[in-house]
């Protein structure tokens, strides 16, 4: 799965309203070999493959808020 697939499966099941919802949801954004994606250029990589998703979802009586940690498959070693 793509993180574009990923983010319209979140959309689609209400997790998240928009593409930039979704920027707003991530903690933490790296690519296989740990390096850390700036959270301002994540649409550069919306085609890449995802190794794995952490989800936290937080809750009070008045709202929910959902945080993602994802890491991406490296573009060389798909």
């Amino acid at each position: 799965m793509t993180l574009r697939e990923f983010i319209e499966q979140e959309i689609n099941l209400g997790t998240i309203s928009c593409f930039e919802d979704f920027r707003s949801s991530l903690q933490g954004l790296t690519l296989y070999d740990g390096e850390e994606i700036d959270l301002d250029e994540y649409k550069d990589y919306l085609d890449h493959d995802i190794e794995w998703v952490e989800i936290k979802q937080n809750y009070n009586r008045y709202y929910g808020t959902v945080w993602y940690e994802i890491e991406l498959v490296n573009e060389e070693e798909e």
